[in-house]
């Protein structure tokens, strides 16, 4: 039976993770709890404040339900709604069928149709038949799919409707039944103490939502408005809204009206019908209460003792009492605190501009912080003066010494703003200092718009050369790197002699010609820089010159010049404000990656994490969490990686430059690849191709085209994996002594193409690969380069000289921590050796493999070892494995019986049939019941006579 859903169900997408952002652990805790759900009978209830995301979760929920076949029953009550009677109720029960209510006993049929308003009762309507109609249609749904009762915004119930969901609830013990339900925080402690009640203490779980995260607010106002905010904007909004959505929503949709943009130390708009709710509540107050919360409104961090210094008629503590009486603010010893951060913008938002000018002045006596202090200068200054732009200058260098770029482009936007026209080289100065940190801050689009206006009046020589070198690092992080490169190319023939911009330059020119240009050509920009820094002899930029040598060689083919690395490593100067690229730790996590030594690179890139993370450098973090990711995939820990994944999605938030998304989106499509996620992984893989190839970035395009071709062969569609790869396979074969192993493609190419019979191709190919990998002694290259020699060979009919190839690829195996591979390698394996009648063999590598898999989670290899199984013949997957009893529990749970349910039926103890099924899982390689299911229906078809 297929129930209808009420419309507000049908908004939630495929994907159970993909929907909603910023809430992945609450999706994997309702993942979880739906899992309950064919258990026994069970509540969730999500709680949050008004605007923060609860309904949309609760719609996710709701989705994910549908999609595991649950049957829903939902209503989404509204506050109007409390008065009428069994209005909710009659939301649930609008879905049932009409034939199923006119089974029911004669009074419940007769209250649920009253209920459903088709028909007038004869007599007045009994609560308790009501209940009973109600109770009795949640336990018919349930004997042929478990029933979810979703109910959105509970604290507006009317009252009969919850007096009913109670009773049924009370009553639903062993049935496959659950409630879903949200209510607003302050209506939440209610809800839960009700359901407590109902379902008891144990079967209850409690979502409590917090704000949202910066890069989930952004995709939110992004995807619902269109508007994609500069980030110090963004955090700003997040502080005032606490990540509140919808209030965030509603000052973003103010912005996005505005033809300007915000200026410095604008205030940000405050929604019309907010600041007249604030001004009513502030009216009431006596005037001078109302002037002292005007003053904190405009102080950074707010104490009595600095809104009383600002006028001395406020001295005394009962100024602000009132305000505290009218829970406007708290007060915590000396500390000031509004109860929102909108109270405060709402208070200010209302003042007109005189009033804010001559409170800034007042202000600025009084506070003793140098940034606060001078953007209240600059707040109170009428028109242009040296005297405000020195203020704010001092106090751009300071926020910018303590590690704070967004403050301090700030600060030195407001000086170059400030500074008189007489005086122009002070002016370009302070703006350039301001594209700087908004670079260094992640703010490439406001950093970029200044460069622009700066370039064009700039005169030639070193200030011209620092410009077009800052433009240029800001067109290859954000969107173009032949662009980068010409604009580099500028810079560097008006740096003259200077060695200091020179090296920089250089530097940049290697990184950025390697990525679209001959690998020469990179080389030589690399040495050039390394020859100017040693003649400079600074250690922080000769260090990045020797990495860029280490790199260029490298990719060269010339091998990994360690002893230069660990040089490099020791004179690197973490302090410095340098692109990720171009940060010799981060080189030499790569280097370490891609010359096959996974266990090293883990530990220097995490290094590194740690220490961005805790320096909060935000613009590094994604392009090595990106490295991370893959290698985690590479390890075997997919979970690791798809939180490194996310994590870089965090920390990249508002910076949706081409560059760095189609970096994040190749990371999340490397661990939807491995958990067999196809839609989602290709999706992400071919936008990231075509955002790398967009931005003239052809080299790094090759990672998510390697994704792309892992993901053909793992749904076995071997054609699809070579027209993918083609580029890549072109790459390989032609003559040169370039690094060819700059992306895991190799071995998923050479396979393609022995599955589509293109051997000749797939020997060329091969040729390189175990050259390169025999030349450097990189375990990964010697065990997947025997992989495909193996299957070559058996390709050829050579089945004894393949086998013979898998075994030396299993030797190659024991030094490479790459769990999938080395399955991949028993998959292959277990295959020939099927082939050539060694039959008990080829079913101990096969579960092998399968065991690997499970535990991975590489879903679609299990599901192809599985079928490799079915052919081995008289012994089915998993027989061999499996106890009798634990054959028996499987087969039961297969069908969907819970474990209660299987326990009565084999006269066993629910914790047998729970210990039974764990073993069946492990030994099988699989980690859920639709695992499971699908397994034994394979097993059914070879019963039934599939060799």
């Amino acid at each position: 039976m297929t129930l209808r859903s009420v419309d507000v169900i049908r908004t939630a997408g495929s994907h159970e993770r993909g929907e909603i952002v910023g809430r992945r652990v609450e999706l994997d805790s309702l993942s979880a709890f739906m899992d309950e759900v064919p258990a026994n009978m069970a509540a969730c209830l999500i709680e949050g404040e008004a605007g923060v995301g609860k309904s949309t979760l609760w719609r996710a929920g709701v989705a994910i339900a549908q999609r595991r076949g649950h049957q829903v029953l939902a209503c989404a009550p509204a506050e109007a709604e409390t008065r009428l009677a069994y209005s909710a109720l009659g939301d649930l029960l609008d879905p049932v069928p009409p034939a199923l209510i006119a089974d029911l006993p004669m009074p419940q049929r007769l209250a649920l149709d009253a209920v459903l308003l088709l028909s007038e009762p004869d007599v007045p309507l009994h609560e308790r038949a009501v209940a009973m109609g109600f109770l009795s249609i949640l336990r018919l749904l349930a004997l042929s799919s478990p029933v979810l009762v979703a109910v959105d915004d509970a604290q507006w119930l009317d009252a009969p409707s919850a007096r009913v969901l109670a009773y049924a609830c009370r009553r639903l013990m062993e049935e496959r039944v659950a409630v879903l339900a949200c209510a607003r925080t302050d209506f939440a402690a209610r809800v839960a103490a009700d359901l407590e009640r109902n379902v008891g203490m144990a079967r209850l779980r409690r979502l409590s939502l917090g704000p949202v995260g910066p890069a989930a607010l952004h995709r939110v106002l992004r995807d619902h408005l269109g508007v994609s905010l500069p980030r110090h904007v963004l955090l700003r909004i997040r502080g005032v809204t606490r990540g509140n959505v919808f209030h965030a929503m509603e000052i973003a949709r103010v912005l996005a009206s505005r033809t300007d943009s915000l200026a410095p130390n604008e205030a940000l708009p405050v929604p019309v019908p907010l600041r007249k709710l604030v001004a009513q509540r502030v009216a009431t107050l006596p005037e001078r209460t109302r002037e002292a919360l005007l003053a904190a409104s405009a102080l950074a961090r707010p104490t009595v003792e600095l809104v009383q210094a600002v006028n001395r008629k406020w001295q005394g503590g009962s100024v602000l009492e009132p305000a505290e009486r009218a829970e406007l603010i708290t007060l915590d010893g000396d500390r000031l605190r509004f109860t929102h951060p909108l109270i405060a913008s709402a208070l200010y938002a209302g003042t007109t501009p005189d009033g804010r000018r001559e409170l800034h002045g007042r202000l600025a006596q009084v506070v003793a912080d140098v940034e606060e202090r001078a953007r209240h200068v600059a707040l109170s200054a009428v028109g242009l003066s040296e005297t405000v732009a020195a203020v704010l200058d001092d106090a751009a260098v300071a926020a910018r010494a303590r590690g704070a770029p967004a403050a301090a482009a700030e600060l030195y936007e407001l000086a170059g703003g400030s500074t008189p026209a007489h005086r122009p080289e002070a002016r370009r100065r302070r703006r350039i200092d301001a594209a700087e940190c908004h670079f260094m801050a992640g703010d490439l689009g406001r950093a970029r718009l200044l460069l622009e206006e700066i370039v064009a009046e700039c005169p030639t020589g070193l200030e011209r050369a620092r410009v077009l070198h800052l433009l240029g690092e800001v067109r290859y992080h954000d969107d173009s790197f032949p662009e980068a490169a010409r604009l580099l190319r500028l810079a560097l023939a008006e740096a003259g002699e200077d060695l200091a911009i020179r090296v920089t330059i250089e530097r940049d020119l290697a990184y950025v010609t390697h990525t679209h240009q001959d690998m020469a050509v990179a080389a030589a920009h690399a040495r050039a820089a390394l020859e100017a820094a040693e003649e400079h002899g600074e250690p922080g930029p000769l260090a990045e010159a020797m990495a860029s040598v280490a790199i260029t060689e490298f990719l060269l083919g010339q091998g990994f010049n360690e002893r230069q690395m660990q040089r490099a490593l020791a004179l690197e100067d973490v302090t410095r404000s340098v692109s990720a690229p171009m940060r010799p730790s981060v080189i030499h996590g790569m280097l370490m990656f891609l010359s096959g030594r996974p266990r090293p690179a883990h530990a220097s890139l995490e290094r590194l994490r740690g220490r961005l993370v805790e320096r909060g450098d935000e613009t590094a973090l994604p392009f090595v969490v990106f490295m991370l990711a893959f290698e985690a995939c590479a390890r075997g820990d997919v979970r690791d990686a798809e939180r490194y994944a996310a994590e870089g999605l965090e920390a990249a938030a508002t910076e949706e430059t081409d560059v760095l998304r189609a970096h994040l989106l190749t990371a999340s499509a490397v661990v939807d690849a491995y958990l067999g996620r196809t839609e989602t992984a290709r999706s992400a893989a071919e936008e990231a191709v075509a955002l790398f190839d967009g931005v003239g970035c052809p080299r790094w395009a090759a990672w998510p085209r390697s994704v792309l071709g892992f993901l053909h062969l793992s749904n076995d569609d071997p054609s699809a994996a070579v027209r993918t790869l083609s580029p890549l396979i072109t790459s390989l074969t032609v003559p040169g002594s370039t690094e060819l192993v700059i992306a895991p493609f190799p071995p998923d190419a050479v396979e393609a193409l022995v599955a589509v019979g293109d051997l000749r191709t797939a020997e060329s190919a091969l040729e390189c690969f175990e050259r390169r990998g025999a030349l450097e002694d990189r375990p990964w290259a010697l065990a997947t380069s025997r992989r495909c020699r193996g299957l070559l060979l058996a390709a050829r009919g050579d089945l004894h000289g393949g086998l013979a190839a898998l075994e030396q690829a299993l030797v190659a195996h024991e030094r490479l921590p790459h769990p999938v591979d080395l399955a991949r390698t028993l998959l292959v394996l277990g295959g020939l050796q099927r082939r050539a009648n060694r039959r008990r063999e080829a079913r101990r590598t096969l579960e092998r493999a399968l065991a690997i898999f499970g535990e991975v989670g590489a879903e679609q290899w299990a599901r192809r070892t599985r079928a490799e199984l079915t052919r081995l013949g008289s012994q089915r997957p998993g027989g061999s494995a499996l106890t009798p009893r634990e054959e028996q529990v499987a087969r039961w749970a297969a069908t969907g019986a819970t474990n209660r349910e299987i326990a009565a039926a084999l006269l066993v103890s629910p914790k047998t049939v729970e210990a039974n099924l764990a073993r069946a899982y492990r030994k099988l390689g699989i980690r859920s019941r639709a695992q499971l299911g699908a397994l034994m229906t394979e097993r059914q078809r070879a019963d039934q006579g599939d060799t």
